[in-house]
């Protein structure tokens, strides 16, 4: 008994110290967003899309910056409109974002370079998901502060 209980210490102690590790690195570690990124208002601040058009960058395309374009106008419509039609108007504009980016993906998995292609996959598996879900969450957020007000 005593021997599982020390062995539960000392997973326990292993935990909080992975933990603690990760909230250090979380504290201290600053994300570098591409130019395009770091030259908005409000995309910069919300770091899950920063993150996932990080991503998508990296496959060097000439579209990147309209995609950019188009997430902050969004952005910036939902934080300044009053308008009563806004949340449709910002999920329409999130879906055809969606339907953008994934057409600029799709472009380039016929690259000869393979640091796209490697992107390319990277983009189908973890980007776009992401940029799914934080638009998903925007919306979901969206639409509860509506509500509230």
């Amino acid at each position: 008994m005593q021997s599982m209980i020390s062995k539960m210490a000392i997973q326990a102690a292993l935990a909080g110290g992975v933990g603690m590790g990760t909230q250090f690195v979380k504290r201290f570690y600053k994300q570098t967003n591409v130019e395009e990124i770091e030259n908005t208002v409000y995309l910069k601040n919300n770091a899950g899309l920063c993150d996932a058009l990080n991503g998508i960058s990296k496959l060097k395309t000439m579209e990147f910056k309209n995609i950019v374009i188009e997430i902050e106008d969004m952005l910036t419509q939902q934080y300044t409109s009053t308008d009563a039609h806004m949340p449709w108007t910002v999920n329409r504009k999130m879906h055809n974002i969606i339907c953008y980016t994934k057409k600029i993906v799709e472009k380039c998995k016929t690259s000869k370079d393979d640091d796209v292609i490697v992107a390319y996959l990277d983009c189908q598996t973890d980007f776009i998901p992401q940029l799914e879900s934080q638009f998903e969450t925007i919306i979901h957020n969206l639409l509860l502060d509506r509500n509230i007000s």
